[in-house]
């Protein structure tokens, strides 16, 4: 809990903490990598088991339903997917749009 933490941990450091679009994602990504603004992004992918094992949730080696589904702006940094492709229900790899 936050007011179990000593003082001299505290900041006034800005943080970014943003779910939607996976174009805004990006955008937002974008951003605070160029200011060094910590943020924290929530990534939507079809989840068909939620644990691990079907594998539909797959964003470049990260499992969303395990390792997310918000990850910090440096875990996205030159994801293959992130930003350009998602899954189907099917499974079929679509463009994002």
């Amino acid at each position: 809990q936050l007011t179990n933490q000593p003082t001299n941990q505290l900041t006034n450091q800005p943080t970014i903490y943003a779910c939607g679009p996976e174009p805004m994602l990006v955008a937002l990504r974008r951003l605070c990598r160029e200011r060094t603004i910590p943020g924290q992004l929530s990534v939507e992918r079809y989840m068909k088991c939620g644990f691990g094992i079907c594998g539909q949730c797959a964003l470049d080696g990260y499992l969303v339903c395990q390792d997310g589904p918000v990850f910090d702006v440096e875990q996205l940094d030159g994801l293959r997917d992130f930003g350009h492709a998602h899954r189907s229900a099917t499974g079929r790899r679509l463009p994002i749009r």
